[in-house]
């Protein structure tokens, strides 16, 4: 008979089991990803600003959201290395064009989720890619070809390999995460789940140490310092992720900038006012949102 013991503890296995799989089945968790938007953000915009940026990267892995793999910088079955960077990369690309356009009108919450989403599929290309075990000249390729993909002379690098990842929800967890090709043979470089090709995670402490995941936990050796894969994915994802914000600041320039995510606070709404989806009211020192009238405003005569 199963000691009381016994079956307690293979409960709680089952349970922490359980958990590492949800919390695997998206690119860099989503304490992560505020992890690495926080650090590369701190001082280039508000806190209210922040967190709106933040909740619309995440809202990216809303499984209500319908699946694209650029979004997530994932390789689907029959989709080359190469083709799916350049769609990942045209996407933040994209994005960047959305977020000064909205910056240079009156869209302040539509640039922020904007910037938001592009954070993601950058941070996600950290994540899911083989980018921290390339050479110093391969990366500085990718980042090229990534800020520009449609330059000839900026081609994707042959080493670069993304996860594999079957988007088709019909499909059983493991062979989404596990995709086969059409002759039915599992992807070489398969996203995974906990043990997996993707760097989500780094070592686990105690007392799940001995349920490390996989590429995440690789020691990598870069100029004498050595961390796991995972860290060196999170640097990397910061630093792009800052890069292309400040590239948004020099496009609409600093006081406009300033005045609109420096300065944004968030302004709930009012009884009277009802929220517009799930869109925040923002406002900033020179620009607020106005209440729409009521109908004895709208039909009371002008003052002479």
């Amino acid at each position: 008979m199963v000691s009381l013991r016994g079956a307690w503890s293979a409960f709680v296995l089952a349970i922490v089991w359980l958990a590492l799989i949800a919390c695997s089945a998206s690119a860099f968790s989503g304490s992560n990803h505020d992890r690495a938007t926080g650090a590369a953000l701190k001082g280039l915009v508000s806190p209210d600003a922040l967190e709106a940026i933040k909740k619309a990267n995440k809202a990216v892995d809303d499984p209500k959201r319908p699946y694209s793999g650029a979004d997530h910088c994932d390789r689907n079955p029959g989709v080359d290395d190469a083709t799916a960077f350049k769609n990942a990369a045209r996407r933040v690309r994209d994005l960047k064009k959305q977020a000064i356009d909205a910056m240079l009108g009156c869209g302040t919450e539509d640039a922020l989720k904007a910037i938001g989403e592009a954070l993601h599929t950058i941070q996600d290309f950290y994540s899911h890619s083989n980018f921290v075990f390339l050479t110093d000249g391969e990366q500085s390729a990718a980042r090229a070809a990534f800020d520009d993909p449609d330059k000839p002379n900026k081609p994707v690098p042959k080493s670069l390999k993304l996860t594999g990842y079957d988007g088709d929800p019909s499909k059983p967890l493991y062979d989404r995460f596990n995709p086969k090709d059409k002759d039915g043979k599992r992807d070489p470089y398969p996203h995974g789940l906990e043990w997996g090709r993707h760097l989500d995670k780094g070592p686990l402490h105690r007392p799940l140490r001995r349920l490390t995941p996989g590429d995440g936990a690789k020691p990598v050796t870069r100029n004498g310092v050595t961390r796991p894969a995972f860290e060196w994915a999170m640097e990397a994802a910061q630093k792009q992720c800052r890069d292309f914000t400040n590239d948004i600041a020099s496009a609409v320039g600093k006081d406009l900038w300033d005045r609109k995510l420096a300065n944004y606070h968030f302004l709930p709404p009012s009884p009277k006012s009802p929220s517009v989806g799930d869109r925040p009211t923002g406002y900033n020192r020179e620009e607020r949102v106005s209440e729409p009238k009521t109908r004895r405003e709208r039909e009371a005569p002008a003052e002479p």
